[in-house]
């Protein structure tokens, strides 16, 4: 059914056009006819193009040319699989091997900060898990609420335009504008008296998202400020494009993290301040902090002796020293996760 809708819009887009066209030449406003009058006379994205942008004729002529061309569209395509498939294969490889990458990271890096390094990289994965788990759900609320209110008003193609305002949800701070645009095109072109319908409904999810979905879902999972949010967003679509405005609110919940814990020092979340009531245990704690200080101490230098013994045969570490080092620090962790257990219970 959704394949079906999506062809049959594209089928009589530009019938749909034609009314929307004759609408706003006839309409009683004058700003409406003086738009209608500049649109185009048929649907045609080089002639679209040429309409939007400000460069003039040349510009449109370079449009027209780059979108008939195949080896234009061939080059987008390709990019656009080529991104695709580069972003899960990451994705993939970081769910199979990041474990393994933090922590060849933190053989690399002094064992008195490990634990603060690892909170650290610990607290960037939240925040960004925590972001695309929100935006995810905030696209599928967002796109079953559109689909719903576009059936009950009775407007065509319910599927393919709430899917639509789902996926253009994804865009921050323009997407749901974006998304509303098709849904109104239509509306306008099949039934006038039912847009301002239309309009108030979409208006009344965006007041909802913005209240209830995004407060709920997104601040307490990223935590980032509005308006360190929209200057992010500026910032990074600028610098980086498209790309870049999606990425900008974890990108900028990761600088947020670096500058609270590296410049102002500030505590990590599960740190807290000691008081009377609990230092009452330190003297019992203490012997357990001994024993962590000792069992990494003692990996250390083992994995010293590795290193001395790797450099004093051939000077480059083998396969076999590689492993003995991960397996040092494996047990290391273990031990050191096993006294801080023991630790807290004390």
């Amino acid at each position: 059914m959704l394949a079906e809708q999506a062809a049959t819009i594209t089928e009589r887009l530009p019938d749909y056009y034609q009314r929307l066209r004759d609408w706003l030449q006839t309409s009683s406003s004058r700003l409406l006819r003086s738009l209608g009058a500049a649109l185009p006379l048929e649907l045609s994205l080089p002639e679209l193009l040429a309409f939007t942008q400000t460069q003039g004729a040349t510009t449109a002529a370079g449009a027209q040319a780059a979108a008939a061309s195949p080896w234009g569209w061939l080059g987008t395509v390709s990019k656009a699989v080529f991104l695709t498939l580069a972003i899960f294969a990451l994705a993939f490889y970081w769910t199979l091997e990041g474990e393994v990458i933090v922590r060849r990271l933190l053989m690399r890096i002094p064992l008195d900060r490990r634990d603060r390094v690892r909170s650290l990289i610990a607290e960037m994965e939240g925040k960004i898990g925590g972001y695309f788990r929100g935006q995810a759900i905030l696209c599928v609320i967002i796109g079953v609420l559109s689909t719903l209110a576009f059936l009950v008003l009775g407007i065509p193609y319910a599927l393919v335009l709430g899917l639509l305002m789902g996926i253009f949800e994804a865009l921050p701070v323009i997407g749901p504008t974006l998304g509303a645009i098709p849904a109104v095109i239509i509306t306008l072109a099949v039934a006038p008296d039912k847009v301002i319908l239309v309009v108030g409904a979409l208006v009344a999810i965006q007041v909802l998202e913005n209240n209830l979905l995004v407060p709920r879902v997104m601040d307490e999972s990223v935590g980032v400020n509005a308006i360190v949010s929209i200057l992010a967003i500026t910032a990074f679509g600028i610098l980086f494009g498209l790309g870049g405005a999606i990425l900008a609110i974890p990108l900028a919940a990761i600088l947020q993290i670096f500058i609270n814990r590296l410049i102002f020092d500030l505590p990590m979340p599960e740190e807290v301040v000691a008081t009377p009531a609990k230092e009452a245990g330190a003297a019992n704690r203490s012997q357990y902090t001994v024993l962590r200080m000792e069992a990494q101490a003692l990996a250390q230098d083992v994995r010293k002796n590795v290193r001395n013994t790797d450099a004093e045969e051939d000077g480059s570490p083998d396969e076999e020293s590689q492993a003995a080092e991960d397996m040092i620090e494996t047990i290391a962790k273990d031990i050191d996760g096993l006294l801080l257990q023991m630790e807290g219970k004390a």
